[in-house]
């Protein structure tokens, strides 16, 4: 099979499978654009939320269709030092949002200088309690569980006996380790974040995705970062 090399190649051969015509397009990487990946098309910038295409957080939020009868989220998450907390708290908070189908109305966070604890109130009542820590050794894959808690029962992304994130392809080498997911196998050569950005951007051009509220949802995101340290720093709960 034919390897991939990067995230432009794998739209490229998604489209060409589909028998899709290749838009004009181009991509800024996270390092270059902050918090998320983001596409340049259409003359519009639109920031990706490609944590939305793991296909583990996919099925939390398939099983949480019901929204009535959700109660709640837990979640913990803590990644390398390498990674900024504030990119952390980005991601999760986004991740909450898609899993509940609500948008959080109110913010109470605990926060030191490598972790916080967040409780954000969604404007349907339901909530959800997030730990996060950006603790471990630099280069690290991130350890996380969500734990949706519903009416009719619980859906979680680790199995009850499984301390850590589980992956199908582990590669060990002089350069440390290397973790993949077949799950998605034409797109062989790609990282696991490559292929949730190939299949996000691959979703917008084929109009499986809607990204039109993304850019207004992107600035709603750094404002809560923004309300998670203030109420860090007073003790209060945060309207947004």
């Amino acid at each position: 099979m034919e390897k991939v090399t990067d995230i432009r190649q794998g739209v490229e051969k998604l489209l060409k499978i589909r028998g899709r015509e290749i838009p004009d397009f181009s991509l800024e990487n996270r390092q270059e654009s902050g918090f998320t990946p983001t596409l340049l098309w259409n003359g519009k910038r639109i920031p990706l939320f490609t944590n939305r295409y793991d296909p583990r957080i996919r099925h939390i939020a398939a099983y949480g269709n019901k929204t009535e009868e959700n109660s709640a989220l837990n979640v913990y998450a803590f990644t390398g030092s390498d990674v900024s907390l504030d990119r952390l708290i980005y991601r999760e908070l986004n991740i909450a949002e898609f899993i509940l189908h609500s948008k959080i109305k109110k913010i109470t966070a605990f926060v030191n200088e490598n972790a916080a604890n967040i409780i954000a109130v969604m404007e349907d009542g339901t909530t959800a309690n997030l730990d996060l820590g950006n603790t471990m050794a630099p280069g690290s894959h991130i350890q996380c569980q969500h734990r949706l808690i519903t009416k009719h029962g619980m859906a979680n992304d680790l199995s009850v006996t499984d301390m850590t994130v589980q992956h199908q392809v582990y590669i060990f080498s002089e350069e440390g380790t290397a973790v993949y997911d077949d799950d998605e196998y034409y797109l062989y050569g790609l990282s696991e974040e490559e292929v949730e950005t190939v299949l996000t951007v691959h979703g917008i051009f084929t109009n499986h995705i809607s990204c039109e509220t993304w850019p207004e949802d992107h600035i709603r995101y750094l404002s809560m970062i923004d309300a998670v340290y203030a109420s860090g720093k007073t003790g209060k709960s945060v309207l947004l």
